[in-house]
């Protein structure tokens, strides 16, 4: 992969990040936070 390739892929993955969320999309991030991630850590707190 050339510099160039890599480059171009950061600065779409930057854009990407500057996106703003909708609550539609923070709340299926909520619930799969809640449903998947919640049960293996959260008692690790």
């Amino acid at each position: 992969m050339s510099r160039g390739a890599r480059t171009g892929q950061a600065r779409a993955g930057t854009a990407l990040g500057s996106a703003p969320l909708t609550e539609e999309t923070l709340a299926g991030v909520r619930e799969v936070h809640d449903e998947l991630l919640r049960p293996l850590v959260h008692h690790r707190w």
